[in-house]
């Protein structure tokens, strides 16, 4: 299984110092990012030991991909601009969580909002497609947006994409719903990514003592078969090399527990 770390191109050699396998950079980092930096992200991944396979943070909040200023032309003119530059880069995954993106009025119709983010998941599947890039639907929890909170229904919703879609499985966002890990299950060939955090004011880097607590999912997964990329999505800002490598060594021991107890 490999480990990456979210975070700002900035702090590349930090992540790769800290042991990861892998960067998962921002999508609107590099939508709009000009060509030289493009140039400079692109030899590292193609020539140093930290390579990108997938983006995160997939648009601007005032991109709308469903309610009242949904516009699918303002969609499709950003994700023009973005998978050129994500294909250049050796990215094959985009996750789409955008929490803000997809936040609906309370009045608003929801079989609407889904028809609106069902014609962006297509658009921009569509449009990703000729990069040989997936696209990836997450649940994000009610405390950071009010449409599709949960697996089962982010799922659903991915299967009646005419384009293909798969999703993100975050464990942050299932422990906030107290979500059990088995709901997770039937969704477990459709998982492009996991993401992982600690649940402590926000999002914070796992810890050994913290990460205990989340024992369950990698377990689940790890007995379902899963054998993907596991991500660590947490508050960067402040961090040092030395927490981030701990973090790190946290869950890869986590991983190898939950492996050695799956082959019990």
């Amino acid at each position: 299984m490999y480990i990456s770390c979210c975070a700002p191109a900035c702090q590349y050699q930090m992540v790769s110092e800290a042991g990861f396998d892998r960067i998962v950079l921002s999508a609107q980092e590099v939508a709009g990012a000009p060509p030289d930096v493009l140039q400079t992200l692109s030899h590292w991944f193609h020539h140093q030991n930290l390579t990108c396979w997938a983006l995160n943070d997939f648009c601007p909040p005032e991109l709308k991909l469903c309610g009242p200023n949904y516009s699918p032309g303002q969609v499709e003119r950003y994700v023009e601009q973005l998978a050129p530059k994500a294909a250049q880069l050796g990215v094959v995954q985009i996750g789409v969580g955008a929490p803000l993106s997809r936040r609906i009025p309370e009045n608003f119709s929801r079989q609407l909002a889904q028809a609106q983010l069902l014609e962006s998941l297509e658009l921009t599947a569509r449009l990703c497609r000729p990069y040989n890039i997936q696209i990836l639907l997450e649940p994000v929890c009610r405390q950071m947006t009010n449409f599709l909170n949960g697996t089962s229904e982010v799922l659903a919703l991915a299967d009646r994409c005419d384009a293909p879609v798969d999703i993100v499985y975050d464990i942050f966002h299932a422990w906030m719903m107290e979500e059990s890990p088995a709901t997770a299950k039937p969704a477990i060939d459709r998982i492009g990514i996991v993401h992982i955090a600690h649940a402590h004011n926000g999002r914070r880097l796992p810890t050994a003592e913290t990460i205990t607590q989340y024992h369950p999912y990698l377990q689940m997964l790890l007995d379902s078969g899963y054998q993907g990329e596991i991500s660590i999505e947490a508050q960067m800002d402040g961090i040092d090399q030395s927490r981030l490598a701990q973090s790190c060594q946290a869950l890869r021991q986590a991983l190898t527990s939950a492996a050695a107890a799956s082959r019990l």
